[in-house]
């Protein structure tokens, strides 16, 4: 579960990840997942997936090496973005998965530099992607870049890509973007976000452009984050009222120590790292002030963010330890619709650090049921846990080991308590694509395997 990342909501019985000054966090009441478990001491803890079924990807070899991002459900099966890396070449993608039959795959181009894979989302009954690639100057209309750029192409999905439009970034640095489609119009566009250089290249800053309905123009383009901050890794959501979420984390370099400052890696600097959260109305502009959701001290290594009923949720690693190699805590934010903050931890310890967990819903059977998520996350010897949220977004139970997510990527849920994966290293070709049956009992009061 490397580099996991919150993906919208899915349709078609199946869900996915995703969907004035700041003050102090407020205190939440929801009750952690315990320490044995997060830390893995319960090792004989019952697990509750088990695979029973597999999917080939056609083309896919064994030297292969693949990332899968985020999945979103279509009109005709669930949509990932992945990235497929052979013999020196990386190459963007994205996979239609079905529950019956082989996926098939669009192919979106060479990619450029190490960066994510592609993000598809679905705008009425078709079906878009956004991605890094190298594409000729003369698709889609792409100027010449300088080697300081690289442009964001937006491709319509049918038996081949098209390119649409391409946004041009003045960075090399960060990769990170994030796109939801908007609510306004008819047709809808679509919003964009990612983070840039700013000019002076002493900070990161976040960038956000609105999409016209046929996703070829840029109708407004513009800056959202605070001259003062240094941001990255931007992500939307939907907001119940109107408009949309942003999110994003900040940096600050911390302050020298004794023997000079501590270093992240190799020539940077460690620094603190928080997440800060802003309104953005209909047509991407700030509607409010940025907040801090989490401590300015802490030390935030991503997030996974989707907009569930009323509430915004959050799943925050923090990586700071009790003690060493005990490992880190996952923090639960939940905005509710008064715009309060509740905060409590999920995860208490033994997350590992780096990681961002997975968070997927699955709907209820019934009108009367109640909505269930699942959080995915890796302890510090690099297993895989999962742990049961309730409709409030907060733990129920004890979290569960599960070797069937080891190096997999959780992707959908199913209404039945089943789960699409994908495997990242497959021993075989025919088995990328992986569905496991997941019993709960607390669940309707009646398991389901996965069709």
């Amino acid at each position: 579960m490397k580099r996991a990342l919150a993906a919208p909501m899915c349709i078609l019985g199946i869900s996915c990840h995703k969907g004035g000054p700041a003050s102090e966090p407020d205190a939440g009441a929801t009750v952690a997942l315990n320490d044995g478990a997060a830390r893995g001491d319960a090792g004989d803890v019952a697990r509750r997936c088990n695979e029973v079924g597999s999917s080939k990807l056609v083309g896919f070899t064994n030297g292969d090496d693949l990332e899968f991002g985020e999945a979103v459900g279509g009109p005709s099966g669930v949509f990932v973005g992945l990235l497929r890396s052979s013999h020196g070449e990386a190459r963007a993608a994205v996979a239609r998965v079905e529950r019956q039959g082989l996926p098939s795959v669009v192919d979106l181009g060479a990619t450029v530099g190490d960066v994510p894979p592609p993000q598809p989302f679905v705008r009425g009954g078709e079906v878009f992607a956004v991605a890094y690639v190298r594409l000729a100057a003369a698709d889609a209309g792409i100027p010449s870049r300088r080697p300081s750029q690289r442009s964001l192409t937006l491709f319509r999905l049918g038996e081949v890509a098209e390119p649409l439009s391409s946004l041009t970034q003045m960075s090399e640095e960060s990769p990170s973007f994030d796109v939801i489609p908007t609510t306004l119009g008819a047709p809808s566009g679509a919003l964009v976000t990612w983070d840039e250089d700013a000019p002076d290249a002493h900070r990161g800053l976040i960038r956000v452009a609105t999409l016209s309905a046929d996703l070829r123009t840029v109708v407004r383009s513009g800056v959202v984050s605070p001259e003062t901050t240094d941001a990255e890794r931007p992500q939307l959501a939907t907001r119940d009222t109107g408009g949309y979420w942003l999110a994003w984390i900040a940096r600050k370099v911390e302050p020298l120590r004794d023997a000079g400052p501590e270093l992240e890696g190799p020539s940077e600097d460690r620094a603190y790292r928080w997440v800060e959260l802003l309104a953005l109305d209909g047509d991407g502009s700030p509607a409010g002030s940025v907040r801090r959701l989490t401590a300015a001290n802490g030390h935030v290594s991503g997030f996974s963010m989707a907009t569930h009923g009323s509430r915004l949720d959050l799943y925050v690693p923090e990586e700071d330890e009790r003690t060493d190699g005990s490992g880190g805590e996952i923090l639960h934010i939940a905005i509710t619709g008064d715009g309060i903050a509740h905060v409590a931890p999920t995860v208490t310890s033994g997350a590992a650090r780096g990681a961002t967990p997975a968070v997927v819903w699955r709907m209820p059977r019934t009108e009367s049921g109640d909505s269930q998520g699942y959080l995915a996350y890796a302890d510090v010897t690099d297993r895989s846990w999962l742990a049961l949220l309730d409709g409030t977004g907060a733990p129920r139970g004890t979290a569960t080991l599960e070797p069937s997510l080891d190096d997999a990527r959780l992707l959908a849920a199913d209404v039945g308590g089943g789960f699409l994966v994908g495997a990242s290293r497959p021993d075989s070709a025919d088995n990328v694509f992986r569905w496991l049956s997941c019993s709960d009992l607390a669940f309707d009061n009646a398991p389901a395997p996965f069709p």
